[in-house]
């Protein structure tokens, strides 16, 4: 049996379209659409050939991820496929593993992605972070904010149409979001062409802009037109850099509540004050999905530079069985308020700390407290004042990404 793992080919579309129609029950309009513009993004797709059969393919879109406020190329893997008559054989262990080495190779320091199972993406040491929140409420709970601060004003365009507005606030507003992505050409002529909503945009006395939203408007009040066309806005997008801009958001979502009924806006997880923009309510829905899972591909490069708020010094050995360019025995240390890490001479066998590669990415990213980190068993031989260094130099911190991929 011969396995092939390569870049994919202009004319294995169809076949790809066929394992995402079986894997992911891709509409035919979407596969359609897909087939159109293959050629633009089709350096992405890797292939998996048994015996020159096409039995899998993965995408692998290239970002630049915030990472405690420094910025680190990311890699999302996306629309993982396999034929259900080659499954269980470990072909995709295979692709995944050859695709990490490559990434590594290319610079790529950390992985992202969005699991079909989590339990899956375990085995190679992906852990999950937080789901992301959304609140559910009636744009009537915005009342208070039913005036525009002095001098501010919003403006309802096209995401085409204010696409430099748009790329320039994002990506601004991303430098200051743990676990954010900066996309690259391609995602954001993707993300003004593939958008059905409105860019609502707003601009202080000076007419610059503070605030932006990208919604969407479904439907009438309560069930005018069906039972599932519920008057609704949904945000995909809610950027601010100043309280005034973003009363003027709700303003615009509190104009729409003779039409709506119900706003759908995602949260950013370090917003914990949210329930005080709504007023008039005994309840509102709070519902917590895209669930997305990470890991570290390449250790120095991935940690290096990061910001940490005390002196200190510390030395890792890291355990990385599917990234053996990993497994090695690192010193960290503080310097001028970054961290600073070398790869060490030192054996393993004389390193008293060990920490497996999930240990390592769930404390980078943010997801678990040192503490529970240590319950698990992701890090061993940690004496209490080791444990406090790294519980002060790595914060527990929500990742907020939301690039849909």
């Amino acid at each position: 049996m011969s396995i092939v793992i390569k870049k994919s080919d202009l004319d294995e579309k169809d076949k790809i379209c066929d394992l995402l129609q079986i894997c992911y029950d891709y509409p035919t309009s979407s596969l359609e659409r897909f087939k159109e513009k293959f050629e633009k993004f089709k350096d992405e797709y890797y292939s998996i050939l048994e015996d020159e059969v096409h039995i899998g393919n993965v995408r692998a879109i290239e970002f630049k991820q915030n990472i405690r406020g420094v910025l680190k190329p990311m890699v999302g893997f996306a629309n993982f496929t396999s034929a259900p008559e080659k499954r269980r054989k470990g072909h995709i262990r295979q692709l995944i593993r050859e695709i990490f080495q490559e990434m590594y190779e290319k610079g790529i320091v950390c992985s992202t992605l969005y699991p079909f199972k989590d339990e899956f993406y375990a085995k190679f040491n992906y852990i999950k972070a937080n789901p992301i929140p959304s609140l559910e409420f009636n744009p009537k709970m915005l009342k208070k904010w039913k005036n525009l601060p002095d001098g501010y004003r919003i403006e309802r365009i096209k995401p085409e149409q204010g696409k430099e507005i748009y790329r320039d606030f994002v990506d601004n507003a991303i430098l200051s979001i743990h676990g954010g992505v900066i996309r690259n050409q391609g995602r954001w002529q993707a993300a003004y062409s593939n958008s059905r909503g409105y860019l609502i945009v707003a601009y202080n006395p000076k007419n610059i802009p503070e605030a932006l939203m990208i919604c969407k408007n479904e439907g009438f009040g309560d069930r005018l037109f069906g039972e599932d066309n519920i008057g609704t806005i949904h945000i995909s997008d809610m950027y601010w850099s100043s309280a005034e801009a973003r009363s003027c958001l709700f303003n615009y979502l509190y104009l729409n509540s003779d039409q709506i009924i119900r706003v759908q806006m995602q949260i950013n997880p370090n917003h914990s004050h949210y329930y005080s923009w709504i007023n008039g309510f005994t309840k509102v829905k709070m519902n917590f999905e895209m669930v997305t899972m990470f890991r570290i591909l390449n250790v120095e490069r991935c940690l290096q530079d990061l910001p940490l708020s005390r002196s200190g010094e510390i030395q890792i050995q890291v355990q990385d069985p599917d990234c053996k360019w990993n497994e090695k025995v690192y010193s960290l240390k503080e310097i001028e308020g970054k961290l600073k890490i070398l790869a060490v001479d030192s054996t393993p066998s004389t390193c008293k700390i060990q920490i497996t590669i999930k240990g390592l990415s769930a404390l980078i990213y943010g997801t678990l407290p040192i503490e529970e980190i240590q319950y698990f068993k992701w890090i061993t031989g940690v004496n209490p004042e080791e444990l406090k260094l790294l519980q002060d130099w790595f914060p527990r911190k929500d990742p907020f990404m939301i690039e849909p991929f």
